[in-house]
């Protein structure tokens, strides 16, 4: 009978507090599985193409047939470009995993990018670009 005169065991989740003063907040407990689908079917894949290709492309440039056409120079030229797009495709891809706002902007510009690949680059850009400045998109990034 002293089970009934006990008190509640209190809840050991307490309700989240808003945080107004403080955008570091949001990002706290981000959920790969509640990202936007336009994020995690198609921006984070075309990360991992990117990350892909890119080495393969830098290959070529050096042991390819029209390579021979090309001073050194022009190759060591290409091959730090086409290094530093792979590096930034691996960062992008971690940081749209993440919602980082930085993410949303490369995003931006790489889409712009893609539009230059005709005809599928510029279609896959432009349903991107369309999907890319709705709420729930900008919300995953910080972008409000």
């Amino acid at each position: 009978m002293n089970d009934l005169n006990q008190p509640p065991i209190p809840s050991p989740v307490e309700p989240p507090q808003a945080n107004n003063n403080s955008s570091d907040h949001v990002f706290e407990n981000k959920d790969w599985n509640n990202a936007p689908k336009i994020v995690r079917q198609w921006a984070y894949p075309l990360t991992w193409l990117a990350i892909i290709i890119t080495p393969l492309a830098l290959l070529a440039l050096f042991i390819g047939e029209e390579s021979a056409n090309y001073a050194l120079e022009i190759k060591l030229v290409g091959a730090f470009l086409y290094l530093l797009g792979w590096i930034i495709s691996i960062w992008h891809n971690r940081a749209l995993k993440r919602g980082q706002p930085l993410a949303w902007n490369a995003q931006i510009v790489s889409s712009i990018f893609g539009l230059c690949g005709f005809p599928l680059g510029t279609f896959i850009s432009i349903y991107v670009l369309s999907q890319w400045f709705k709420p729930e998109t900008k919300a995953w990034f910080g972008k409000n």
